[in-house]
């Protein structure tokens, strides 16, 4: 449990920071455009990146087609 759970923690941490680190690069980029542009101009990044993930995760899913 202490491995397994210490590898569930490290996955999770990278990821936010990753996903963190590249909100505010994309906020950054897109500042231009004011707060609320930039606000959601990151927000449909991050749902288009939920949508990608959600169907890659879907389509890997799937049980192989057997004829």
């Amino acid at each position: 449990q202490g491995v397994a759970g210490s590898l569930n923690m490290i996955t999770r941490t990278v990821g936010v920071v990753l996903g963190v680190s590249a909100g505010s690069a994309l906020f950054a980029q897109l500042a231009p455009l004011g707060f609320h542009g930039a606000f959601a101009g990151v927000f449909w990044a991050a749902c288009a990146v939920n949508a990608a993930t959600l169907a890659l995760v879907a389509w890997a899913g799937r049980p192989p087609v057997r004829a």
